[in-house]
């Protein structure tokens, strides 16, 4: 028995050996996958860690882009802080200023999703400042590997355009499995969407109503098709917060300030620092949002 132990062994050990001697091309993908399902960041950097690493969501029934999480995840921060998503949250990614979908496309569909996701329910919780919510959405992208451009303008994006509010709860408000609750009202939802239907919009307008109910940032050759067969469908309130919100965000600020934007970050890689004082000038003063 011990021979045969000691033969298993050695076999081990000429495989571990075998395997190190191959060149860092070939074994870098097995390495990125034992890290992937061990819940290790594969950005490089200490940026923290997912558990697990893989969000297992389903897409609910359109009109609307929305996902409801059929897993409880977190995520752990350089800091060691915890962050939850429980399982049955439903987010649409719309606390990512839906304006600035037009350079890194929609929240839910890209590399960014886990971190959209946290944003979404972190948003809701209010446990924790709105600052250190957005530092935790940055850290979170750079752990799934997001590039540092995309995931410095999508900081910019929630620091100075996504929800802000002045008073934390102690704990979690119940109506938080629906990310989008706290966000918009009814009225200004259902005043929104009259609008919508009995006013001429512009191409922006357009592409602001289009941007939640399809996920992503419409084409210019779609817009009219798209929004025509958009405004006919069967639209329930949820659809309607979710093109209010959206309108409301494209009201501060314009497609052409969101790449110019990009456009500085891309040349200039600011610091965070330098991104939370809002160069280049823009009007971010969006309006603080009430706590639930």
């Amino acid at each position: 028995m011990k021979d045969k132990i000691m033969c298993s062994t050695s076999k081990v050990m000429r495989l571990i050996t075998e395997f190190m001697r191959r060149p860092l091309t070939r074994i870098a993908p097995i390495l990125t996958l034992w890290l992937a399902v061990a819940g290790v960041c594969i950005g490089q950097g200490n940026w923290g860690s997912f558990d697990p690493q893989n969000v297992d969501v389903t897409f609910l029934p359109p009109p609307g882009h929305n996902i409801k999480l059929l897993i409880d995840y977190k995520y752990t921060d350089p800091d060691g802080k915890n962050w939850f998503a429980p399982k049955g949250t439903i987010s649409d990614g719309a606390t990512i200023p839906q304006t600035f979908w037009s350079v890194t496309g929609g929240p839910l569909d890209g590399p960014y999703r886990n971190a959209a996701i946290l944003h979404d329910v972190a948003c809701c919780e209010r446990t924790s400042t709105w600052q250190d919510v957005a530092k935790m959405f940055y850290n979170a992208m750079r752990c799934v590997d997001v590039s540092e451009f995309q995931a410095k303008y999508m900081y910019y994006a929630v620091y100075h355009f996504g929800p802000k509010w002045t008073q934390l709860n102690s704990t979690r408000p119940s109506d938080c499995l629906d990310t989008q609750r706290q966000r918009v009202s009814a009225l200004i939802a259902t005043q929104r969407f009259q609008y919508v239907l009995s006013q001429p919009l512009t191409v922006d307008d357009k592409k602001a109503v289009l941007r939640p109910l399809i996920g992503r940032e419409p084409r210019e050759d779609e817009v009219q098709t798209l929004f025509s067969q958009s405004v006919k469908s069967n639209l329930n309130l949820r659809n309607q917060k979710a093109i209010a919100e959206s309108l409301q965000n494209s009201e501060k600020i314009s497609d052409a300030q969101v790449h110019k934007i990009a456009d500085w970050i891309q040349k200039e890689n600011p610091s965070l620092e330098t991104l939370e004082k809002g160069q280049p000038p823009v009007d971010s003063s969006p309006t603080t949002t009430p706590s639930p």
